[in-house]
């Protein structure tokens, strides 16, 4: 089992993970990032975990220590290859990311069709192949009920599911280290196989699990800059 040490500003503890020990910069005595990890280290950790790292001298620190450790960061980003690229822009050696990076991912959450209610409509030609799909009859979408019913509440919707993203391999660990930009990032992680959020977010309509107004209200919502 691995020894995972979590380290978080003092302002913002994460209440929800548990059975990992803290270590917490900021507070009344101002402890720096990089301290924190050098206190975190004399308990010989196996795996560190910063749930928002912002700070570029610990992130410096993370890159080297992630040759030894299993380094988990979180970060704000709109997409797997964004948060590639606000790791380099927090002072990360394109050459010391590469060599580590296992692989950087992404989430966007989701709401399901509530399988009571939802109504079931067959795509017009002219969609299918603007998504790319098949005309075929067998492909059939489906839709929220306005009024929903008991089951959800009068909403259409019941829980929520994820959309990700993955980018890591080594065409990936390939363009890092050449400093390429963000398009043939792209294609890099494309290339070892990452799928992007539309893609996934249809795979999940054609599923049925969601609606197509569902994906693009959630993708439009976090396209960011």
């Amino acid at each position: 089992l691995r020894d995972f040490v979590i380290l978080e500003d003092a302002a913002a503890p994460i209440k929800e993970i548990q059975n990992v020990k803290p270590m917490r910069w900021g507070g009344p005595e101002q402890v720096p990032p990089a301290a924190a990890l050098e206190t975190a280290m004399r308990g010989y950790p196996t795996a560190l975990v910063v749930p928002d790292l912002r700070d570029k001298a610990l992130a410096a620190e993370l890159a080297e220590r992630s040759a030894e450790l299993l380094v988990i960061v979180g970060l704000q980003a709109v997409a797997a290859v964004q948060a590639v690229e606000k790791l380099l822009a927090l002072g990360m050696s394109p050459a010391t990311l590469a060599r580590t990076l296992q692989a950087a991912t992404c989430q966007r959450l989701v709401r399901r069709l509530c399988p009571k209610c939802a109504e079931s409509f067959q795509p017009p030609a002219d969609l299918l192949a603007r998504l790319k799909l098949p005309a075929v009859e067998s492909i059939a979408f489906k839709k929220a009920t306005p009024d929903g019913c008991p089951a959800c509440s009068g909403t259409g919707h019941l829980s929520r599911g994820g959309l990700f993203e993955l980018a890591g391999g080594p065409t990936v660990a390939k363009a890092i280290a050449a400093k390429v930009d963000r398009a043939t990032l792209v294609k890099a992680a494309v290339r070892d196989g990452m799928q992007r959020f539309p893609e996934a977010g249809i795979e999940l309509v054609v599923a049925g699990t969601t609606s197509l107004d569902e994906v693009q209200r959630v993708l439009k919502k976090g396209s960011g800059p």
